[in-house]
């Protein structure tokens, strides 16, 4: 298996019917579409993006802004990530506490203001990704240090490097059409 064009279209033929017969996918759909849209200017901009990403969460999320030290580098940051250029690990390792200690919610709020540099992790696609490399020690998310927050890092660092061994098969698949895939999988 690995990470592959391959295999991606595998899991993506296995999921299809799953995806057609979903209630929630349309929603899913365009509220995305608004979401990943949302001005990044100020800090109550950055505010209504974590709430967007709770919103498709089961939980009104414990906020600690006492945590957050530096709001100016937090959106300097945020704006150099949707330029591909942000300090994501200096984000995640901010940001956790702050945001009901959750790199679940954190993922979601990066990626609805970086689509393109940053997937989403939840139980679902961990499932997933769990199932599909367990035998393979170079990508099971297990034994990562750091924790929740190594294994969040892990798993940003290979699915850009999936998504690029992808693109060489299909140039217009993303990041999201990955992660989707694979939360589909991992909810079978």
């Amino acid at each position: 298996m690995g990470l592959s064009y391959q295999t991606y279209e595998k899991l993506r033929n296995e999921v299809s019917q799953i995806i057609s017969e979903d209630k929630n996918i349309q929603w899913y759909t365009h509220s995305y579409k608004v979401f990943i849209s949302q001005p990044l200017d100020t800090i109550d901009d950055f505010w209504k993006i974590v709430s967007f990403a709770y919103s498709w969460m089961p939980t009104i999320p414990n906020i600690y802004m006492q945590k957050l030290e530096d709001s100016d580098r937090l959106i300097i940051e945020l704006k150099k990530l949707k330029q591909s250029n942000g300090d994501v690990k200096w984000l995640i390792e901010t940001l956790t506490p702050v945001i009901n200690n959750s790199v679940v919610g954190v993922s979601k709020v990066l990626h609805f203001v970086a689509p393109l540099e940053i997937p989403i992790y939840d139980s679902r696609v961990i499932r997933a990704w769990s199932k599909l490399f367990r035998e393979d020690k170079q990508l099971r998310l297990q034994y990562r240090p750091n924790g929740d927050i190594g294994k969040v890092l892990f798993y940003i660092e290979k699915m850009k490097e999936w998504v690029v061994e992808c693109k060489k098969e299909k140039e217009e698949l993303t990041l999201r059409d990955i992660e989707l895939v694979l939360y589909y999988y991992g909810g079978k």
